[in-house]
């Protein structure tokens, strides 16, 4: 039996009834209270699943996205991006789940509490205070009725029994509203607040009703078997390596007492025997030419390939074939050419050279040149410039043959080219004038940057000879007859140093390539694989090494040919490597000068300035050279970024005074007015920007290093931190500079500002 308030006896007063209702009121503000904590609480699980859905939606996401990323490493045996998408796709079932449990929680549980909620919060609030103001109401006016004389009037006795009468009927009417209410809370709290927290066991049950339904499906019991049995045999896999790892690290001990000599670059017991290996890899360092007059040991990785040997840098993926497009003997341009013409191939400008004066007769077995799929349309346009041809034709050849020309060209995007010259020239030609021909050809080939080496082959038919500029000169030691390696001679400041000579023609004209073995061993075991490849026996176990005289002018001549070669291109590359500025040191603080200000002339600081408070962010030192706007721009980004990488959020507060009398801008301490920053005159500041319409702005000086000494600059980073941007910044700059030039101009003609005034003045009274 619930309690409950009797209502047919509300206007009965005792004190039974009263502490009946005060009990009552407890009761309601206790349930008030908690139902208030009960809301609050499903607030925040309701706002938790919410989270929790779109965090499991954004979790689906991040994993299906694994198969759009690029794994070189990743194994294809076990299908990971199947797998992933198979999680992320059960993920998003779940997060659908979870979105049916939030409409459940919001429209069975949340909605009844809070319903509940506000009825309370009216009882309290609205309900109550007229209760208790209308009983007040009512016990006064009871007071007054009780406390009247018998003596008085009848009509002043009527008017407080009439008002006996309303306060009682008021009373009456709001007290039974207000017990009714409190009644009907004893049924409710129940099917509004603990019906819902029942129903939340119910939606949960539900909730993992589905998921357990679907999750026990026989294909998805599969998929886990399978990736727990992947997963494990990895897991074997890793435990046998970590075995292997601690067996090896478990034998250094005893590697390093017993076989010790793998550590030394040079072991002490040398082996010199003769070897009959014609296999071999390894690190050797080669010396390259980098310039006129010095070399460099570039390393590669070289190893040998059935009779060819290979090299390959550290940062290549593949090798190639070893070729010798840096210690050619470069020969300068042959002055004995007569006609000459140019074959365009792409954006590729290769000198032609034909010793005889028929240039149609090359063009025209150009023309007729016959391949697998037809004839080829090299038929364009022929442009005429004294007695040079230029021939554009992007077109592919492979392997042709035409009436009057065996040719041997390779595919266009390897940046193939043609050399043709006059076969009669080739034939009448010495055998020694040839050989220098074909060297001559070389060097013109290698002008050409784009190639990285070449293959010279030479076809002779009844009427031409070709050259043709493929991808690569194979050192062929088998098919180079003669080849050999020798140990370098003394000539060599390095040590572990063979030479490795091929014969260029029957006249001896050798080339030679110096290449630097890890120890003594190593150089002994190249140079018998060397010489087993190309069957020279070596004879003794040191020759002294043929030595070649290099033509320094000849190099010169190949330079300036490189240098027009390239500049044929209508493309112009510019040589940044001057303008990097990763290098440079930044300096964030601006440290007061040894110079105070009372050592600057008063009239400086007092009169005609133009003051903006500003922040010093940063400076850095640039070439004199590069002030313009995309250099500087560079500089203010490079500071920013270093400021935010470093977390650097404190700047120097100066106040700028900008003086167009003295010529000078200062920066003194924005606390301290006599703390001078910095001092810059207007015959050193040699540019000035802002950043990106923003308040940051930028002040390159020049930074006077003496009289012989090249100046450089500095540019300095500020912002402003008034409502200005820094373009009103550079405004007064600017029209400062203009002023002083201006005073300037006139005080080198003779003229005071004071006479242009008066001049200015006089001028406009006459006008007046």
């Amino acid at each position: 039996m619930r309690a409950k308030i009797p209502l047919e006896d509300i206007l009965i007063d005792n004190p039974q009834r009263l502490s009946l209702i005060e009990l009552f009121e407890e009761d309601t503000s206790n349930l008030r209270n908690w139902s208030h904590q009960l809301n609050f609480a499903l607030e925040k699980w309701s706002s938790a699943q919410k989270l929790l859905s779109k965090t499991t939606g954004d979790l689906a996401s991040v994993i299906s996205s694994y198969g759009n990323q690029k794994f070189p490493l990743d194994e294809t045996l076990f299908d990971i991006p199947s797998v992933t998408n198979r999680v992320a796709h059960t993920l998003n079932e779940i997060m659908s789940w979870m979105d049916i449990l939030n409409e459940q929680i919001n429209c069975c549980i949340r909605y009844p509490v809070r319903k509940l909620t506000r009825e309370l919060d009216y009882l309290v609030e609205e309900i109550r205070p007229n209760y208790a103001e209308i009983s007040a109401h009512l016990a006064e006016c009871e007071e007054k009725f009780a406390k009247a004389n018998r003596k008085e009037v009848s009509r002043k006795l009527d008017e407080l029994n009439n008002d006996v009468f309303i306060n009682k009927m008021n009373y009456h009417k709001i007290a039974l509203e207000y017990f009714s209410r409190m009644n009907a809370l004893q049924g409710t709290r129940y099917t509004q607040l603990i019906e819902p927290v029942v129903a939340m066991l119910c939606t949960f049950r539900s909730y993992f009703g589905i998921g357990n339904d679907a999750l026990r499906k026989e294909s998805f019991t599969e998929f886990l078997t399978i990736c727990q049995q992947q997963m494990q045999s990895i897991d074997e896999e890793i435990e046998s390596e970590k075995k292997e790892c601690s067996v090896i690290l478990a034998s250094l001990d005893s590697l390093s007492k017993n076989d010790s000599e793998v550590y030394y670059g040079e072991p002490a017991i040398q082996k010199n025997s003769l070897s009959e290996n014609v296999q071999k890899q390894g690190y050797l360092r080669i010396k390259i030419k980098s310039g006129f007059f010095s070399n460099n040991w570039e390393k590669y990785f070289v190893f040998t390939q059935g009779s060819s040997l290979m090299w390959q840098k550290h940062n290549e993926l593949a090798a190639s074939l070893m070729g010798n497009n840096d210690f050619i003997e470069e020969d300068s341009l042959p002055s004995e050419c007569g006609s000459s013409f140019t074959v365009s191939v792409e954006i590729v400008f290769i000198p032609l050279y034909s010793f005889s004066s028929s240039h149609h007769y090359w063009l025209d077995c150009l023309q007729r040149l016959q391949g697998p799929y037809g004839r080829l349309p090299v038929s364009t346009q022929l442009k005429r410039n004294g007695s040079d041809i230029t021939i554009d034709t992007p077109f592919c050849l492979e392997l042709s043959e035409a009436p009057q020309v065996w040719i041997v060209i390779a595919w266009i995007t390897t940046s193939i080219s043609v050399l043709i010259f006059h076969s009669d020239t080739a034939k009448t030609s010495p055998p020694v004038q040839r050989a220098v021909l074909l060297d001559r050809f070389r060097a013109i080939i290698l002008a050409c940057e784009h190639i990285s080496f070449i293959s010279l082959r030479i076809a002779l038919s009844l009427d031409c000879a070709l050259i043709a500029c493929t991808t690569g000169l194979a050192i062929d030691l088998v098919a180079t007859p003669g080849t050999s390696a020798e140990i370098a001679g003394d000539d060599i400041d390095r040590r572990f140093v063979f030479v490795l000579l091929i014969p260029f023609s029957s006249e001896n004209r050798n080339q030679k390539w110096f290449l630097q073995a890890k120890n003594t061993t190593d150089m002994y075991e190249w140079v018998d694989v060397i010489n087993n490849l190309s069957g020279f026996q070596r004879k003794k176990s040191n020759i002294d090494v043929i030595t070649q005289d290099h033509n320094l002018g000849d190099l010169v001549g190949v330079a300036d040919l490189s240098k027009n070669i390239s500049s044929s291109s209508s493309h112009l590359v510019l040589d940044l490597s001057n303008m990097n500025l990763s290098h440079q040191p930044i300096q964030f603080d601006l440290l007061p000068v040894e110079q105070s200000l009372e050592g600057i002339d008063s009239s400086i600081i007092s009169e005609n300035n133009v003051s903006y408070d500003i922040c010093f962010l940063g400076s850095l030192e640039i070439g004199i050279n590069y002030c313009n706007e995309a250099y500087v721009q560079q500089a203010i980004q490079k500071v920013l970024d270093a400021r935010e990488a470093h977390s650097i959020h404190e700047s120097t507060a100066c106040r700028m005074l900008i003086n167009k009398n003295a010529r000078t801008v200062i920066l003194v301490d924005y606390e301290q007015k006599s703390s001078l920053k910095a001092l810059f005159e207007f015959a050193d500041i040699t540019f000035w920007t802002t950043y990106s319409n923003s308040k940051i702005f930028a002040i390159v000086t020049r930074i006077r290093t003496g009289k012989d000494a090249v100046d450089s600059a500095k540019c300095s980073i500020l912002i402003n931190e008034e409502d200005g941007g820094g373009d009103e910044i550079c405004k007064a700059l600017a029209s400062a500079l203009r002023e002083s030039l201006s005073s300037l101009v006139l005080q080198s003609s003779g003229t005071s500002e004071s006479d242009v005034a008066s001049l200015k003045n006089g001028g406009n009274e006459k006008s007046s």
